[in-house]
């Protein structure tokens, strides 16, 4: 499996650990009232999103920096959305931009010790449960602090 293809994995791993949060609060909205819609739909706007822009021929970092840019576009429309009364789908948002901008810095980052981390991270995520992506990103955090200093 290449890079782009680990890549890509990961960004939709991104966006469907957000849907089935949702969908685990939808079941538990006896807890959690209409939350786990909102999270959810948000979720599958980004999914709608990302496929839309999705083609085999467009280098991975252009598809990452289309991708953010349309998703802070609908934190924009969400933010200014009056339904999203407690905030659950801009939070929603929020995370998939941010776990996707810690992506895109590794992604960008040419050096070879990143680039092995890189591929550490990426297969580690693909062979976890979808919840542990957020590690997985915890520890790019970490690492990139540590040795890049950023």
């Amino acid at each position: 499996m290449t890079i782009n293809t680990q890549c890509i994995k990961s960004i939709y791993n991104i966006i469907y650990h957000e849907i089935e949060d949702g969908h685990v609060k939808v079941i538990e909205n006896w807890y959690w009232g209409n939350v786990g819609y909102q999270i959810r739909d948000t979720a599958y706007d980004a999914l709608a999103i990302a496929d839309s822009l999705y083609d085999d021929e467009l280098p991975i970092e252009s598809y990452l920096d289309v991708l953010i840019i349309k998703f802070k576009q609908l934190l924009t429309e969400i933010k200014s959305d009056p339904n999203d009364v407690d905030g659950y789908s801009y939070a929603t948002m929020k995370t998939i931009i941010s776990k996707l901008l810690t992506l895109q810095a590794d992604y960008k980052n040419d050096d070879e010790e990143c680039e092995i981390r890189r591929r550490e991270i990426i297969e580690y995520a693909l062979s976890h449960p979808e919840w542990t992506i957020f590690k997985s990103v915890q520890k790019l955090i970490h690492w990139g602090r540590s040795k890049l200093g950023f």
